[in-house]
C-alpha cells in the first residue's frame, strides 16, 4: 500500500502545495515525518478520489463541505450566487472574457494553474 501511497502522493503533491495543504501521503513521498492519520477505509477513499478528474474532484469536495453543518451556509451560498451573477453580468456586457472549459481543465491537469 505505501507504494500506492508514494504514487498518489506524488500526483497530488502540486495540488495539496497550492493550497497549503500537507498530509501523510505528501510527507511520505517527500521525506517528511509529520504524520496525519486517517483510517484505512479514509485512505481508499482518498486514494480513490486523486483518481478523479479535477471537476469530479471539485464536486466531491462540495457535496462533502456540504455534509458538515455550517451556521453561515445560507449566507456564504448566497454570497457565491451574488458573485456569479456579477461574472455572467459583466461577461454579458464584454467586460470580461472566457475560455473553454476543456482548455481550462487541460491546464490544470498539466499542473499549470
Amino acid at each position: 500500500m505505501r507504494g500506492a501511497l508514494g504514487a498518489a502522493a506524488q500526483s497530488a503533491a502540486p495540488m495539496f502545495a497550492e493550497i497549503g495543504l500537507e498530509t501523510k501521503y505528501v510527507a511520505i513521498f517527500r521525506g517528511w515525518q509529520r504524520s496525519i492519520d486517517m483510517s484505512p477505509q479514509a485512505d481508499r477513499v482518498l486514494l480513490d478520489a486523486l483518481k478523479l478528474s479535477p471537476l469530479e474532484r471539485a464536486e466531491l469536495i462540495e457535496k462533502l463541505l456540504v455534509s458538515f453543518s455550517f451556521p453561515d451556509r445560507t449566507a456564504i451560498d448566497e454570497r457565491w450566487a451574488a458573485e456569479a451573477e456579477d461574472r455572467i453580468d459583466a461577461y454579458e456586457r464584454g467586460e470580461t472574457g472566457s475560455k473553454p472549459a476543456a482548455e481550462v481543465f487541460a491546464r490544470i491537469e498539466q499542473g499549470e494553474l
